[in-house]
C-alpha cells in the first residue's frame, strides 16, 4: 500500500455533504474498473482532524505526480478524466451532476499517474471531490485537463516498422524522435508500436540500423503510420599474415565498401544493404579476390582472408671495391722519379698528376681506356736557373 496524501480538514473542505467512505463504496460499484481505480482509498483520521488517501495496486511504486509530467502525459491524463467523466454521468444519471464533482482536487500535486506501455496511463486521484478553504469552488482541474486532452488523437497511435520486401521488423529495437525527444522502443511480432495517443499536429520520424524514415505529421483522425525500411546486415572480414597472425591496418574493400583492419586483423562492413542473397566481391591487397555469398544473418557473413606469402628477396650483388692502378716512373738507372710531372691518358683525355716521393701515381682503373696499354708523358721539372731548358716530352 501506498499512501499518497494526509491533510487536515482545517485545510481542505468538501465539496459534497456525503460520507466519502460511502462514496468510495458506491463508486466501487457503479464504476468500470479502469474508472473506479481513479478514486483512492478515503480513510477519516478522526485524531488528526484530517483524512488520508491510499493506494494498493501493482503499478504504485510506478506513479508519478502530474507536475512532473510532459505536455503529451498531460494529454494522456486529460483523456482518462473524459473517460471518467462519461462513466459517472451513465452510471449515476440524474446524480451525475454531483458525483461530477468528485473528480476535482485541490491542486495538482493531487493527481498521480503512471505510464503504461502502449496504453493509455494509470491516474489516481488523492483528496478528490475537495476544495482549498479559501477556494469557492474546486480548483478547477478537471476542466483544464479535459481542455489538454483535446489536442490528442481519436485513437492510440500506432507505427508499423517493416521492410520493402512486404515482411515486418519484428521485434527489432528502434528509437522514436518526439517532441525533441529521443524515444527507443521495440516493435512486436508485428512490427507495430504504439506510442498511445499523439498530440495532433506533432512531427515524428523513425531511426534504427543506420536508417531514419521520413517525417510525419500527426493527424487527429488517422491511427497507423507504416515506416517502410530496406534490410540491412552486416559482413565481417578477417585477415591474417601467411604465419596465422592477425594483419593490423590493411586495405579491404568489399564492392564499393572500403574499410582497414583493426589490431585483431578484422573490419567491419555496416550496414550493408540486403534485399536477398547476392554476391560481394573482396579484395584484399596482398591477397586474392574472393567471392562471398551475402547472407540476411550476420553471422553468416564472416569471412576469413590470409594473404599470400611475401616472396623471397634476390640477393643485392656486391658492390665490387674500385681496383687503382699503380705507375711507376724510374729513370735509366731504377731511380724512381719523384715530383715528375705526368700526363697520362684517361677516358676524358689526358689527365695530369705529379708523381709522389716513390716515383708513383696512381689511378681508378675504370678511368683507364679499357684494353691499351696507358700512354704516359713525362715533362721534367724546370731547373732553378734562369735559363729555362727546352721542354721534353718522353712516350713510354
Amino acid at each position: 500500500m501506498r499512501i499518497l496524501s494526509t491533510e487536515s480538514f482545517s485545510h481542505i473542505v468538501p465539496l459534497t455533504r456525503e460520507n466519502y467512505a460511502n462514496i468510495h463504496a458506491r463508486l466501487n460499484l457503479r464504476l468500470p474498473p479502469r474508472t473506479a481505480r481513479l478514486f483512492s482509498r478515503f480513510t477519516l483520521q478522526p485524531s488528526q482532524g484530517g483524512a488520508q488517501w491510499s493506494v494498493n495496486m501493482e503499478c504504485e511504486n510506478s506513479l508519478r505526480p502530474y507536475t512532473e509530467a510532459n505536455a503529451v502525459e498531460r494529454a494522456q491524463v486529460g483523456m482518462v478524466l473524459r473517460q471518467a467523466l462519461d462513466d459517472v454521468r451513465k452510471a449515476f444519471g440524474p446524480q451525475a451532476a454531483t458525483m461530477e464533482k468528485l473528480l476535482d482536487v485541490p491542486h495538482e500535486v493531487c493527481i498521480f499517474f503512471a505510464p503504461q506501455h502502449g496504453a493509455q496511463p494509470v491516474v489516481v486521484l488523492a483528496q478528490w471531490g475537495f476544495r482549498r478553504v479559501r477556494a469557492a469552488s474546486g480548483a478547477g482541474l478537471l476542466k483544464l485537463c479535459l481542455d489538454r486532452a483535446e489536442a490528442l488523437t481519436d485513437a492510440p497511435v500506432e507505427i508499423y516498422v517493416g521492410y520493402t520486401d512486404g515482411s515486418p521488423a519484428a521485434d527489432k529495437d528502434f528509437i522514436l524522435h518526439i517532441f525533441g525527444n529521443e524515444i527507443p522502443f521495440r516493435t512486436d511480432s508485428r512490427g507495430i508500436y504504439s506510442p498511445g495517443h499523439i498530440m495532433v499536429g506533432k512531427e515524428f520520424m523513425v531511426s534504427g540500423g543506420g536508417l531514419v524514415s521520413p517525417l510525419f505529421t500527426v493527424e487527429a483522425s488517422r491511427a497507423r503510420y507504416d515506416v517502410l525500411l530496406s534490410k540491412t546486415t552486416s559482413l565481417t572480414v578477417c585477415v591474417a599474415e601467411a604465419g596465422g597472425s592477425p594483419a593490423e591496418g590493411v586495405g579491404v574493400t568489399a564492392d564499393s565498401m572500403e574499410a582497414v583492419t583493426d589490431a585483431d586483423g578484422k573490419c567491419l562492413f555496416s550496414p550493408v544493404p540486403y534485399d536477398g542473397e547476392r554476391d560481394v566481391r573482396i579484395e584484399v591487397r596482398g591477397a586474392g579476390p574472393v567471392v562471398h555469398r551475402l547472407k540476411e544473418e550476420a553471422g553468416a557473413n564472416v569471412v576469413n582472408i590470409m594473404l599470400d606469402a611475401p616472396e623471397p628477396e634476390e640477393p643485392v650483388p656486391p658492390v665490387p671495391e674500385p681496383v687503382t692502378v699503380t705507375l711507376r716512373m724510374l729513370d735509366k738507372k731504377g731511380t724512381p722519379m719523384a715530383g715528375m710531372p705526368v700526363k697520362i691518358l684517361c677516358k676524358r683525355g689526358y689527365e695530369d698528376t705529379v708523381t709522389d716521393d716513390a716515383g708513383c701515381v696512381r689511378l681508378n682503373a675504370a678511368d683507364l681506356l679499357p684494353g691499351e696499354t696507358p700512354r704516359i708523358i713525362l715533362r721534367r721539372p724546370e731547373p732553378d736557373t734562369g735559363n729555362k731548358p727546352l721542354n721534353q716530352t718522353r712516350k713510354l
